[in-house]
C-alpha cells in the first residue's frame, strides 16, 4: 500500500495535469508546469513519474483498468445478455462520477491525449471479446 504522503504528492502532480489541461494542450505541458502547479519540485515530481508521458498513462491506466474491474465483474456474474446491460449502466454511473465525469471531459477534449478514446475503446472491445 502506497504511504500517505506519497499519494498526497501524486494526487497534487495529477491533480495539476488535470487543471493545466484546461488551459493548454498536452503536448505543450512541461514538467515545469507541472511542480509549479502542484507546487513540488522536481526531484518529487521524478520520483514518482519518469515523465510526462509517465504520469498520463498511470492516470489514463487507472481510468482504463477501472472500467477493466467493471466489465469484468459484470460479465463474470451474469449472462451475456445481463452482462452487457449492466455492464453499460454500470459504465454510465462510473462516468458520470463527478471526479471521472471531469476526467473524461478534460482526457476527451481537444487539450487532452488524442488517443485516450481509442484506448478506451480498444479496452472495452478486449473485455467483451
Amino acid at each position: 500500500m502506497e504511504h500517505a504522503k506519497i499519494r498526497h504528492s501524486k494526487n497534487k502532480i495529477r491533480n495539476a495535469l488535470l487543471t493545466i489541461l484546461k488551459e493548454k494542450s498536452i503536448d505543450k505541458i512541461t514538467v515545469s508546469d507541472l511542480t509549479k502547479t502542484a507546487m513540488v519540485n522536481r526531484s518529487t515530481f521524478y520520483s514518482h513519474y519518469a515523465d510526462k508521458a509517465d504520469l498520463i498513462e498511470d492516470l489514463e491506466g487507472y481510468f482504463i483498468n477501472e472500467i477493466e474491474t467493471i466489465l469484468n465483474t459484470t460479465f463474470k456474474n451474469n449472462s451475456i445478455e445481463n452482462g452487457v446491460v449492466m455492464s453499460i449502466q454500470q459504465l454510465i454511473v462510473f462516468a458520470l462520477e463527478p471526479v471521472n465525469f471531469n476526467f473524461l471531459k478534460i482526457m476527451l477534449s481537444e487539450n487532452g491525449d488524442p488517443n485516450f478514446a481509442n484506448k478506451i475503446t480498444q479496452s472495452i472491445s478486449n473485455q467483451i471479446s
